[in-house]
Formats: structure tokens, C-alpha cells, sequence
């Protein structure tokens, strides 16, 4: 078993409200299939370029959540769960969504397994660099950071 089976399960062993995992090295995931959030994201917005502004953060959401829903995996250490990478879409302030609240929505129920290119201070993750205006603030949330 990988180190990151061992970390994940101890972690999952405190039973914590949120299972959100943060993970810096992707060499780590190299036994997890990835989930390109982004690029599904962006195929349905092409597909539905039609769509009015003020109606976009509703079927965004939708879309998350069937896309979420249809892409969990289950792992015989972990239970369900999904790796995601490339989330920066959803700091796309026409979409409107609340990335944290997406995580911790999603994490209810799955562990929720987030490779994060960006850069980490303490609990908080920015987006590219931390210099930018774009950033996650886990305090509130259950998660560990591996890298």
C-alpha cells in the first residue's frame, strides 16, 4: 500500500465531517484516475453557448453535480471518491460558484481528492500564486494536505 493509502485512511479513520484531500505531487495519484474537471466543464459550455447569463450559475451546478455523480470511482480502501484536477474554471466569476462551499458540498459524501497546482499557505490554497485574487480558505473545512 502507497503512502497516500496510508495518510487517506488515517485520515478517513477520524471520521471527519468533510473528506477532502489536497495533493500537491502528482506522482502521488499515479494509481488514481484524474477527473479534468475543467476541460469537462468548458465542453459544456461550448456545447451550450446559448445559454443567457443570468440562467448560467443554475445549470452549472447541475452539470457539476451530474458530472461529479457520474464520475465517482470506488476504491476498496476509501469508498467512493473522485480525483479532480484542473477546478480553475470555477473561479470564472460568470459561473458564480462558491468553490468552497462546491468542495464541501461534495465531500458530505465522498472523499474528494484535489490535485492542487496552485500554491498553499497554512490552510489556504491559491490559485497559480499567492498573489492571486483567487483563493480557497480550508480553515472550516476537514482536509490534509499531502505533497
Amino acid at each position: 500500500m502507497c503512502d497516500i493509502n496510508k495518510q487517506v485512511i488515517r485520515f478517513l479513520s477520524s471520521t471527519p465531517r468533510f473528506k477532502l484531500v489536497v495533493v500537491t505531487d502528482k506522482r502521488m495519484l499515479v494509481d488514481l484516475p484524474m477527473f479534468d474537471l475543467g476541460y469537462h466543464l468548458s465542453m459544456f459550455l461550448k456545447e451550450n453557448d446559448k445559454l443567457a447569463n443570468k440562467d448560467l450559475p443554475f445549470f452549472i451546478q447541475e452539470e457539476l453535480t451530474r458530472l461529479i455523480n457520474q464520475n465517482i470511482i470506488h476504491h476498496p480502501d476509501f469508498g467512493d471518491y473522485i480525483c479532480l484536477s484542473n477546478i480553475g474554471i470555477l473561479f470564472e466569476r460568470d459561473l458564480k460558484v462558491n468553490v468552497l462551499q462546491t468542495l464541501q458540498r461534495f465531500s458530505r459524501n465522498n472523499l474528494v481528492i484535489l490535485y492542487w497546482e496552485g500554491e498553499i499557505r497554512g490552510n489556504k490554497l491559491f490559485f497559480l500564486s499567492e498573489n492571486s485574487k483567487y483563493s480557497i480558505d480550508l480553515s472550516a473545512t476537514n482536509h490534509i494536505i499531502l505533497s
